[in-house]
């Protein structure tokens, strides 16, 4: 679904403000909406942005570059965007940055079949890696997989593009790649499909942030109030996708109904779109983090993101990682009661 048609599916929905509310545009960096954007999509069908005063325009656009653009333009003011991307970006010059930590790990792990050979990392020299596509940000990741694991990314394996989703299914199963370095919920349908996965991932980056929604620079000095109401919606959005993921995938085919499995009866669509919702919230998990509130990033996490895009030559000079992001808003986004969110999750019909 485009923007026209994602911008159709919120037309019309009125919250009884007496206040008009301020308007505002975000930007997811996908065509279609996918379940793993559920909190968003709670926060504004049960009212949570409008308790703060916003009325948020989604928008969808072909891929995290065109997010992040529109943004740095002034098209839009708030964007979701993997760190990468990001950090590429305020290297060049551009005065974007986080202002909430979203993906608190990286989405990304190197995966072979169950009954491949390949057991270590090692065993991928002379192999075919099949990533999405070349500009995907895996494939720094692979990259920096393949030499943590003692081999030349360079010499070592060759990164093939082979899509997503059955394409990419039919790439491994018929042996045209020897491995794939995808994202959580791309596992994840692919074992609905009857495909089992052996992982190798990277112990360190794994645990980095992923990405989170970012602003320019200079609407995040004008507008803090937009930006502390717009976090704590969505840290809301979060807490109730957390409590019932079914509940999350319900408010979902709601707005989204083409996206409700076809040809199966509604317990089945319902156990295998939260089975594919449960891989992406795994990558959102804050208990192993020492700050748990949510938005948070740590310093540390994000400078050896910076580290491992300088050794991969992704961008040219070491950047402080308090240019990529701040953490100013965290306290106001985690400013709310918890547990009426979890009740409101578990009541959902």
């Amino acid at each position: 679904m485009g923007a026209a048609g994602l911008a159709g599916a919120w037309a019309g929905r009125a919250w009884g403000q007496a206040k008009p509310l301020r308007k505002v545009t975000f930007v997811f960096p996908i065509q279609v909406m996918a379940s793993r954007y559920a909190p968003w999509i709670a926060a504004k069908e049960l009212g949570f942005l409008a308790e703060e005063g916003l009325d948020v325009h989604f928008l969808n656009t072909a891929g995290s570059i065109g997010a992040l653009q529109q943004v740095a333009s002034g098209q839009a003011e708030f964007a979701l965007s993997p760190i990468d991307g990001v950090i590429a970006a305020r290297a060049k010059g551009t005065p974007v940055r986080y202002f909430y930590n979203w993906q608190t790990h990286v989405i990304f792990s190197v995966a072979v079949l169950a009954d491949s050979p390949i057991r270590s990392l090692a065993e991928l020299k002379g192999k075919q890696l099949g990533v999405q596509g070349m500009g995907s940000a895996a494939v720094p990741y692979a990259k920096a997989v393949i030499r943590a694991g003692g081999l030349d990314p360079a010499n070592d394996i060759t990164l093939v593009a082979v899509g997503a989703g059955p394409q990419a299914a039919t790439a491994v199963r018929q042996k045209r790649v020897d491995a794939l370095v995808l994202w959580d919920t791309e596992y994840a349908g692919m074992e609905l499909l009857g495909l089992k996965f052996r992982s190798f991932g990277h112990a360190q980056l794994q645990n980095l942030s992923g990405g989170g929604l970012l602003a320019r620079d200079e609407y995040i000095q004008a507008s803090p109030d937009v930006l502390r109401g717009f976090g704590r919606a969505f840290a809301k959005g979060n807490v109730f996708c957390f409590e019932s993921p079914e509940a999350a995938i319900k408010v979902y085919w709601k707005i989204f109904p083409e996206a409700k499995p076809k040809g199966k009866d509604e317990a089945t669509a319902l156990r295998e779109s939260v089975y594919v919702f449960r891989a992406a919230m795994k990558n959102l998990l804050r208990d192993d983090k020492p700050d748990k509130r949510w938005g948070h990033f740590a310093d540390a996490e994000v400078q050896q993101y910076i580290d491992l895009l300088l050794a991969e030559k992704v961008i040219e000079t070491r950047l402080p990682a308090r240019d990529i992001y701040t953490n100013d808003f965290v306290d106001h986004f985690n400013a709310f009661d918890a547990a009426k969110v979890r009740e409101m999750a578990r009541a959902y019909r």
